[in-house]
């Protein structure tokens, strides 16, 4: 009987180090699902505020910008002309 026990002893270790370590691989892939929904949402959000930028405001700097630079030529050709 005590020979029967320390084998059924052994076996029941050997089924908590692989419960053990079915548990970390479980906590691992869980981590992976987590990161790559981080990583989805984020490249979203990077594509949601290229694709405003690109809509609104992008325009709008350009059309400043280039009246800032007609008025700044302008300017300096007008002050050449003394």
């Amino acid at each position: 009987a005590l020979l029967h026990f320390e084998d059924l002893r052994a076996t029941l270790e050997k089924m908590e180090a692989i419960e053990r370590e079915v548990r970390i691989e479980d906590v691992r892939s869980t981590v992976w699902v987590i990161k790559a929904v981080v990583f989805c949402i984020g490249a979203l959000l990077v594509f949601a505020v290229v694709r405003e930028l690109s809509g609104g405001v992008i325009p709008s700097a350009n059309l400043v910008l280039e009246t800032s630079t007609a008025q700044a030529v302008d300017y300096v050709f007008d002050k050449l002309k003394l």
